[in-house]
């Protein structure tokens, strides 16, 4: 006895199985409307839809579950209903069909009973719209199509009386059909290109950046009609050479989906892209004109390269097309296949004619849901063969916000305008912002905000020490000074730099540890008119020596004895020590220079993809500016305490040098490498009830997992920079402190930072974002062409406004280049800053930071341009080439080809030549470099470095051998994430920075119960040298 039941095709399959995960939503309702402008007998089309039914066995089929598998049954009769609505008696049939639409749509199918709705509505007299709502599991786009057609003609036979069967057609025919064809070796080979071209899927791109997620079937239907002319374009450009091939609808399918392609590209920057589309698979004439659900969707893939054009990609995706056709065989998609795309693309060509000789207007109405994992339904049809190409959108709802919606096709279009009118057009370089986009983000860069004019970076402090003279104004360690004395000493250097020559704009280099001297000295360069330079206490000579030569430095103010001599002699360079009682003697009264706020208030040399730092020029007027608006945004008084501990030589320093001490608050200088102890900075925040302190994250984290830092109830904020700043972090501050966390943003070449965004604990869940532009600034995302970029789009960030500095010194070219016109502005020298770093706008205009466009890095807050290192590596001889990365655990690793050479000789001359913190931890010599077919070193196909590897072969592991040894090495095993360190490995060579060491100090304090100090760890960098340190000590204490 044959069977009157099938098992479900593989996509069958996923239909139902969606629909049992989302047993509530409509999402596979396949809506079709035909309105009629005719007279429609209704008891013949009935009759007709009831012979539609009896000759089409998929229409009598219901869904079951048959020994716990789902199938298809084909019953030999159906109870159903055709229904009749009168509509044509209100007052408004249109808007009451509107209506009655709306709510019929989201009607949910029982599978096990019916899965069709057909219903006839009468709007007038010669007016009609037939109605029918089939599942997904029964129907495609081609089978509405065919039903369309099969309808007309029964309806056709059934005013004439013909009872004539017209044809029988089954579904379970091609089921069985399909099963058939599994067994020939021929299946097994697609199955098998489809397995491979899986393996090879990217990672599902993240449209308009927002992130994949699980998503409910919420969607929504945008529609756009292409119009007349447009279509006629699409159809020129179909029939040129180079585009045309081997029939019109194939050639459209490539033009929408090579457009599509792009699309997909530029909103979510991901090179290599998959996206699906359906087949139909009536490849046998006997199914051809079968009702059911035939179609399967299989991946297309493709690579989008730099400076592609629309015709390069064309013809891409000609061949990828061509291979889809030749592979996508009934049977062969799998759920994996369909797991890896979010984007799907439908060409359907296929039209409706006319009902028994009357005109239709053909619908295909969204229920308002639809599978959650495609977020984009893109389809492309001439139902009714109006010569007008019809697009519809169908875009997730939690994707997707509501003016986002609007902006997709208006996005798409663009690109499609762009390809329609040359081919050969750069699909980078085609603006895709709208107007509204373009107002939004304007009405966000109306930050201006009145402040003073002509002040400069002293202004305020003055005013302040007429207000509050005998008021503290600096503490360091147990000595103080009044805002009156550092007011009085500040001038006395000022003279003292005046007697010397020193004239405005000059630059005075400071090379000091943290004491009340450095912020005499630096007041006392600003009251003289010059630029503070401040250079690191422990900058390699060569370096030193380059900056100041570079900067034209006339003086170099010092307290410490690591400056070698030859510099000493070179430049004109002061131990304030030795200058002291030359200073004391000097006059404590203002002097008379006049300072513009466009005079050079410092310069800060960052690192320099040249090989060479570079020293970036910042005006009075930029600081000013920055600080009137933090104090606007985050008012102090005198009441407040600040902690001064960041190195000078990092551009944040300012407004702790600075702010406080305009608004008569007091600044705790910490004590020099203070800043890296955890510990003693909560010493100094409860000693002094320090207020307001900044940290850059890495740090920050550090410092919330030391004990007693919950004690520091006097703090109230805490404001972050240098790096991005991550939940988990605030999170665990916020578990432990009772206050606001800030973060900012800013280059060295916009005087500190540019925005801002206050960390609220219910807002953090999404990330954290950099923030809104402060004041009088004005903030672009722009691609390479400086052309604005959607909403939601990642673009390289270019600051304008007063706050951009002048540009480097003596790097006329790097200024240009990265100081360019500011095409926004109606001011002819205005200029904008081009940052490198990555950015998008989220939807309420606040911005996302995305790293960085070239190899730039921060290293635990300081700008590191990898350039540098790379260029300093390739100086030393018998090495030919040199690729810096940063690894997952913020190590510096060098790749280099040549002769290979020991570590610790590479490691011996870059220190002459870099800071520390430049210095790669690991090196790996390769013998070539992989390359792109641009020529360029493939930096994703460098080997990955792995500590433990490397260490194993470099040196024979020695365990612990005693107790102390044993604690040593668990405290650095844990914060070094290593499994096996011997005792004899260098702490700096498997991956050790002062971080680490604060982690490691922090812990052995309480383990040996010894207050040991940070900087054993690199004096005594290995675990068997640190231990026989921290024997010596016990020993020392026992026998005293």
């Amino acid at each position: 006895m044959e069977n009157n039941y099938t098992s479900l095709t593989q996509n069958q399959k996923l239909l139902w199985i969606g629909q049992e995960l989302n047993p509530e939503s409509p999402m596979y309702n396949m809506v079709m409307t035909y309105e009629i402008n005719d007279v429609i007998s209704v008891p013949h089309f009935t009759q007709a839809f009831e012979r539609l039914v009896n000759e089409n066995d998929v229409l009598r089929s219901v869904f079951e579950l048959k020994d716990g598998e789902p199938i298809q049954r084909y019953n030999k009769t159906l109870d159903y209903e055709v229904l009749f609505e009168d509509l044509s008696n209100k007052n408004n049939p249109q808007e009451a069909y509107s209506n009655w639409e709306k709510e019929r749509v989201t009607r949910l199918f029982d599978i096990k009973k019916c899965v069709f709705d057909c219903v006839l509505i009468k709007l007038s007299e010669q007016r009609y719209i037939w109605y029918i709502n089939q599942h997904h599991l029964i129907t495609d786009g081609w089978s509405t199509t065919i039903m369309f057609s099969k309808m007309s003609d029964l309806y056709a036979k059934v005013l004439q009386n013909n009872i004539e069967i017209i044809d029988v057609s089954s579904y379970k025919e091609f089921v069985n059909h399909l099963e058939e064809a599994k067994a020939n070796e021929k299946h097994n080979q697609v199955l098998n290109h489809w397995v491979e071209k899986q393996n090879k899927f990217p990672s599902i791109p993240a449209l308009y950046h927002k992130k994949d997620e699980i998503l409910d079937t919420a969607s929504e239907r945008l529609h756009l009609s292409l119009g007349k002319q447009r279509t006629e374009k699409i159809h020129q450009l179909a029939n040129k050479k180079g585009i045309r091939g081997w029939s019109l609808d194939l050639t459209l399918y490539n033009i929408f989906l090579t457009t599509l392609f792009a699309y997909v590209y530029r909103v979510t920057d991901q090179e290599q892209l998959v996206i699906g589309s359906p087949t139909h698979n009536r490849t046998k004439k006997s199914f051809h004109n079968v009702l059911g659900y035939f179609v399967e969707t299989f991946p297309l893939s493709t690579e989008v390269d730099e400076n592609e054009t629309f015709a390069s990609l064309f013809q891409k995706i000609q061949l990828e097309s061509n291979s889809f056709l030749k592979n996508a065989k009934a049977g062969t998609s799998t759920p994996e296949l369909n797991r890896g795309f979010n984007v799907f693309f439908n060409y359907i060509n296929t039209s409706n004619s006319n009902f028994n000789g009357a005109k239709v207007k053909t619908s295909w109405v969204h229920s308002g849901y639809t599978d959650p994992r495609h977020h984009i339904r893109f389809h492309v049809h001439d139902f009714d063969n109006t010569g007008e190409i019809q697009l519809y959108f169908d875009l997730n709802s939690k994707v997707f916000y509501a003016e986002k919606k609007k902006e997709v096709p208006q996005h798409f279009i663009k690109l499609l305008d762009a390809f329609i009118e040359d081919v050969s057009n750069e699909i980078d370089t085609v603006s895709l912002i709208t107007e509204s986009e373009i107002s939004k983000i304007n009405t966000w860069n109306d930050t201006y905000v009145d402040y003073p004019k002509n002040e400069t970076l002293l202004s305020k402090f003055e005013v302040q020490v007429s207000k509050t003279p005998n008021q503290i104004a600096l503490v360091f360690e147990e000595a103080s000074l009044t805002y009156k004395l550092l007011d009085e000493k500040s001038n006395q250097v000022a003279h003292f730099l005046l007697q010397k020559g020193i004239k405005n704009n000059d630059i005075v280099a400071i090379s000091m540890n943290r004491s009340l001297e450095m912020m005499v000295c630096i007041y006392g360069i600003v009251k003289a008119g010059a630029a503070y330079l401040p250079l690191a206490t422990d900058l390699p000579s060569e370096r030193l020596e380059f900056i100041l030569k570079d900067a034209n430095s006339k003086i170099l103010f010092y307290n410490h004895s690591n400056i070698e001599d030859s510099i000493l002699e070179s430049f004109q360079c002061y131990n304030v020590s030795d200058v002291k009682d030359e200073l004391d003697s000097l006059n404590t009264s203002k002097n008379q220079i006049e300072i513009s706020s466009k005079d050079l208030a410092y310069v800060i040399y960052t690192s320099g993809s040249t090989g060479e730092p570079k020293g970036v020029k910042c005006h009075h007027e930029g600081i000013c500016n920055r600080l009137n608006w933090m104090n606007n945004d985050y008012q102090i008084t005198s009441e407040d305490v600040f902690i001064q501990k960041t190195p000078i030589t990092f551009d944040v320093s300012l407004w702790e040098l600075f702010w406080p001490l305009q608004e008569g608050a007091k600044l705790i200088i910490e004590t020099p490498d203070g800043h890296k102890n955890p510990e003693k900075l909560i010493d100094t925040i409860n000693k002094h009830k320090v207020t307001n302190i900044h940290f850059v994250p890495s740090m920050l984290n550090v410092f919330t997992q030391t004990d007693s830092v919950e004690n520091c109830a006097s703090l109230k904020r805490i404001f972050c920079s240098g790096e991005a700043l991550s939940v988990p972090i605030v999170e665990k501050t916020y578990e432990k402190l009772n206050l606001e966390i800030h973060n900012l943003y800013g280059p060295t070449e916009a005087s500190v930072d540019v925005t801002s965004w206050y960390c609220e604990e219910s807002d953090i869940k999404n990330g954290i974002p950099i923030g809104k532009p402060v004041a009088n600034t004005q903030l672009y995302i722009l691609d390479k062409n400086l052309n604005p970029l959607p909403i939601g789009l990642r673009g390289e960030l270019y600051i304008a406004g007063i706050q951009v500095a002048s540009g480097y010194l003596n790097r006329e070219e790097l200024t240009k280049e990265r100081f360019v016109d500011n095409v926004f502005s109606e001011h002819p020298n205005a200029v904008m800053y081009k940052t490198g770093d990555l950015a998008r706008y989220r939807k309420d205009g606040v911005i996302e930071y995305h790293g960085r466009t070239d190899n730039q890095v921060k290293i635990r807050g300081l700008r590191v341009e990898l350039g540098e290192i790379e260029k300093t590596i390739e100086i030393l001889e018998s090495i030919s080439q040199a690729i810096v990365v940063v690894d997952e655990k913020s190590n510096l690793v060098a790749y280099y080809t040549g002769d290979k050479i020991t570590d610790s000789e590479i490691i011996k001359k870059l220190e002459l030549k870099l800071p520390d913190y430049m210095v790669p931890q690991f090196y790996m010599h390769l013998d070539y470099f992989e390359l792109l077919s641009s020529g360029k070193i493939d930096r994703k196909k460098l080997p990955e470095y792995n500590i433990n590897d490397k260490v194993e072969t470099l040196i024979t592991k020695t365990e612990p051998r005693n107790e102390i040894e044993e604690i040593v090495h668990e405290a650095w095993k844990e914060v070094l994430e290593i499994d096996k360190i011997g005792v004899n490995e260098n702490f700096i060579r498997i991956g050790g920075n002062s971080l680490n060491a604060i982690s490691i100090t922090s812990r052995l304090k309480h383990a040996l119960e010894l207050d040991v100090s940070i900087v054993d760890v690199f004096n005594y960098p290995t675990i068997e040298a640190y231990s026989q340190n921290i024997e010596k000590v016990i020993t020392e204490l026992l026998n005293e």
